[in-house]
C-alpha cells in the first residue's frame, strides 16, 4: 500500500524581510486588498489592509507575485525528494475564506520506510530538517490516499494514518465542516441531515452519484480510496537557476549573508535531489546604475554542501 505525505505551506508565500521591517503579501479582491501573508503574527491572513495599516502603521503591504510562490514550492518540492518519490505540487486557489492560497507538496513515502527506520524515524527527520531548512510553518499529514493526507494535514491534527482500517475510522469521523467544499455546499449537505462525512462514505457509488454532482462523488471516491488519483511528478531540471529579490538595495557584504544562505540551501536540496553535486557555480549580483558583477566558482571536486559553498563564495 502507498502511503502518502503531504506537507502544506500554509503561510506561503514565504516572507524573508531585512531586520526591523514588517512585510505583508496582499492581493486585491474587488475594491479592497486583504493580507495573504505577514511577518507580524499579531495580523491574521485574510485580514483587510486598511484595517491593518491603521493598526500598525509601520508595516509595509507588497502585492502578491505567483511566479515567486511557484518557485518556492518547487524548491520545496527538491527537498522534498529525499523522503520519497514520486513528488507532486500544486497550489489551490480559494473562492472564500478571503481567497488564500493553499501551495501542497504530496511525497509518496512507502517505498523509503525502511530507509529512516520505519515511519516514525522518517517524520522525525522531515521535522528536523524542516525546522532547520525553511522559515516558513509546514503542516503535514499521512494517509493511503493523496487527499485524505491533505484533509489530515490542513485540519489541524496532523494524522498519521498508516493503514486501510485506521484510514476508514478516520475519514468516518470527520465533521463536514472539515471538508475543503464550499460553504454553500456544505449547508447543503447539512440539510440533507448530513454531519460527518462516514454518513456520505456509507452511500453506494451508484447512490452517491445519483444524489450529488460528479465533482463531488469524484473528490469522495478520491479521498477514500474507492478511485485512482494519480498525479504529475515533479522531476527536477538538469540545470539549477534561481533568483532571489532583495527589499532594496545592499551596500556592505554582511547584507548578503541571509539571501545567500537561503539561495545555496535550496541549492543543496536540489543537488541531493538528484543525487549528485556541483563543480560550476556562478553568482550573478545585479547593480541599479552599472552592469552585472558575475562570480564564478570552479571547484575541483563535487560538492553539495551549502556550508562550504557559502564559505568560498
Amino acid at each position: 500500500m502507498s502511503i502518502w505525505l503531504m506537507s502544506a505551506a500554509i503561510s506561503e508565500p514565504p516572507l524573508m524581510p531585512p531586520p526591523g521591517r514588517t512585510l505583508a503579501v496582499t492581493e486585491r479582491r474587488g475594491s479592497r486588498r486583504w493580507v495573504l501573508a505577514c511577518t507580524d503574527e499579531r495580523v491574521t491572513p485574510g485580514t483587510d489592509l486598511a484595517q491593518v495599516q491603521a493598526l500598525y502603521p509601520g508595516i509595509e503591504a507588497h502585492p502578491r507575485e505567483r511566479e515567486a510562490e511557484a518557485e518556492m514550492l518547487r524548491h520545496l518540492a527538491y527537498w522534498a525528494y529525499r523522503f520519497g518519490q514520486p513528488v507532486s505540487l500544486e497550489t489551490r486557489e480559494s473562492n472564500w475564506d478571503y481567497g488564500l492560497p493553499l501551495p501542497l507538496v504530496w511525497v509518496e513515502i512507502g517505498a523509503s520506510l525502511r530507509l529512516f527506520g520505519g515511519l516514525d524515524g522518517l517524520l522525525a527527520q522531515l521535522d528536523l530538517d524542516g525546522a532547520r531548512a525553511w522559515s516558513m510553518p509546514l503542516a503535514r499529514g499521512v494517509a493511503p490516499t493523496p487527499e485524505a493526507a491533505l484533509l489530515a494535514a490542513v485540519g489541524g491534527d496532523g494524522a498519521v494514518l498508516n493503514d486501510a482500517s485506521e484510514h476508514r475510522r478516520w475519514l468516518d469521523a470527520v465533521p463536514l465542516a472539515r471538508l475543503p467544499l464550499t460553504p454553500d455546499r456544505i449547508a447543503a449537505l447539512r440539510g440533507s441531515g448530513f454531519e460527518r462525512l462516514g454518513e456520505l462514505l456509507a452511500l453506494p457509488s451508484d447512490v452517491l452519484a445519483h444524489r450529488f454532482d460528479a465533482g463531488l462523488v469524484d473528490y469522495l471516491s478520491r479521498l477514500s480510496g474507492r478511485r485512482p488519483d494519480p498525479r504529475r511528478a515533479l522531476q527536477p531540471p538538469p540545470v539549477y537557476r534561481r533568483r532571489f529579490e532583495l527589499f532594496g538595495e545592499i551596500t556592505h557584504t554582511e547584507g548578503l549573508q541571509f539571501p545567500l544562505r537561503r539561495l545555496l540551501g535550496e541549492l543543496q536540496h536540489y543537488l541531493r535531489a538528484r543525487d549528485t553535486g556541483v563543480q560550476q557555480l556562478s553568482l550573478r549580483l545585479a547593480h541599479p546604475r552599472r552592469p552585472d558583477s558575475v562570480l564564478e566558482l570552479q571547484l575541483a571536486t563535487s560538492t553539495s554542501d551549502a556550508g562550504q559553498l557559502g564559505l568560498l563564495l
